[in-house]
């Protein structure tokens, strides 16, 4: 297929590779795209309460009703520089994501990073104690996105931001029922 390009009314074959380099420099400048956001709740249980039902692996898919499996790939769950695989129901089939711990102090923080296919998630974790005994659980949640996640972020951002939210309620209705559950 030959290109011709109209330039300045005239039309000349030596502009026929233009519109590859466009694309090309395109793809390079846009490797990859990235996203941040930060969410927050309000959890009315003592920080010490809160921490030791997010560190369970056994609560996940109570709070998760998406996840389909959990499983340790290395070291102990929950513990600093562990891997584990998630395995999410979607509605195009099994969403396969890893987690790392990357850095734990808890009982004041844990960041996590997930990798799936196209996305690196890098989810900053932080709990602080309020003076009402409640417990202040922050997200700050980074994104870096390639292949065709990369077109799709933009207008995936709504999505990503509201299933935070989502699974952040999930947690603190489950966290405040079994509370409730134990008195």
């Amino acid at each position: 297929m030959k290109y011709r390009w109209k330039i300045g009314g005239k039309s000349d074959n030596r502009y026929k590779n233009y519109g590859k380099q466009i694309a090309c420099i395109f793809v390079i400048a846009f490797e990859t795209s990235t996203m941040k956001y930060s969410t927050e709740i309000l959890i009315r249980l003592p920080r010490k309460k809160v921490i030791e039902i997010f560190q369970n692996t056994e609560y996940l898919q109570k709070w998760q009703p998406g996840l389909k499996s959990f499983e340790s790939l290395d070291g102990s769950p929950g513990d600093e520089g562990s891997h584990s695989k998630l395995v999410y129901e979607s509605r195009k089939g099994d969403l396969i994501m890893t987690e790392t711990i990357v850095k734990k102090q808890l009982p004041e923080s844990i960041d996590i990073v997930y990798r799936s296919q196209g996305v690196y998630n890098r989810v900053e974790n932080r709990f602080t104690e309020q003076e009402s005994g409640s417990t202040l659980w922050q997200s700050e949640n980074y994104f870096r996105f390639r292949g065709i996640m990369m077109m799709m972020a933009p207008f995936l951002m709504r999505a990503f931001i509201h299933n935070t939210m989502l699974n952040m309620d999930r947690f603190k209705i489950f966290v405040e029922n079994m509370n409730h559950a134990d008195r």
